[in-house]
């Protein structure tokens, strides 16, 4: 045990005759602020409040394919305390990551094809947003969200599999001349669930994986065919 811990310090003069770690021996244990053991099962998913404050853990069983019974927890960040829950989640799609609203009020809940804004306080889901990729926009009250579709504007599911090439895999995501990508990013209330405008962004060449930047502001496209990924303006549309 560390030299300078209470437990050595009071006891090591009744043990004399003990081996000795000479070199790497800590001096204190470690500082671990707290243990929360809110949980039943494994904790897949934690995420931090914008101000840190508090923070969310998501529970469930990782050996499943489909999540299905999952359990939230909102606690305090510096006392481990839950403040709001244990919350049941059944939702029967995977769970891909959470995230708090910019207020700290709300968390997305990012599934594979939907999204679930809870309140943190109840638990209770306030609406349904269907998509792909999920984020606040940090400096207004809006969500945006990505959706794929086809020519004549039917949506389509998007295959990001890395190993998809490798075991043959069609990308459903590619039109049949596989040269470009349609890609609709919709902008939605983040207090009711209203949906406030749509922008089409058609990418010139197949594209895979987006991701948007944390303040919700930018959308990163990745271009298969050219291994480069782009950077497009969610608010005009502009590729930057």
């Amino acid at each position: 045990m560390p030299e300078q811990s209470l437990v050595a310090t009071k006891f090591r003069s009744r043990f004399p005759n003990t081996i000795v770690v000479t070199e790497g021996k800590p001096s204190q244990w470690p500082m671990t602020v707290f243990t929360a053991e809110h949980h039943k099962d494994w904790v897949c998913h934690l995420v931090f409040s914008p101000d840190e404050s508090t923070f969310a853990s998501i529970s469930g069983d990782t050996f499943d394919s489909i999540y299905d019974g999952e359990t939230m927890c909102v606690c305090d960040s510096e006392t481990g305390h839950c403040i709001s829950g244990p919350f049941e989640l059944s939702c029967g799609e995977d769970l891909n990551w959470a995230c708090f609203s910019p207020d700290g009020k709300h968390i997305l809940l990012d599934f594979e094809s939907y999204a679930i804004v809870l309140d943190i306080v109840t638990g209770e889901g306030q609406f349904l947003i269907e998509g792909l990729d999920f984020a606040f926009i940090r400096h207004d009250r809006r969500i945006a969200s990505t959706h794929w579709i086809d020519e004549d504007g039917n949506s389509i599911q998007r295959v990001i599999s890395a190993d998809s090439e490798d075991e043959g895999a069609s990308d459903d995501s590619e039109d049949k001349d596989g040269d470009e990508t349609r890609i609709v990013v919709k902008l939605w209330d983040a207090s009711s669930g209203s949906l406030i405008s749509n922008r089409l962004f058609v990418v010139n060449e197949t594209a895979l994986p987006t991701q948007f930047s944390p303040d919700g502001r930018l959308l990163a496209i990745a271009r298969k065919p050219e291994s480069v990924i782009e950077l497009w303006s969610v608010e005009d549309g502009t590729n930057l």
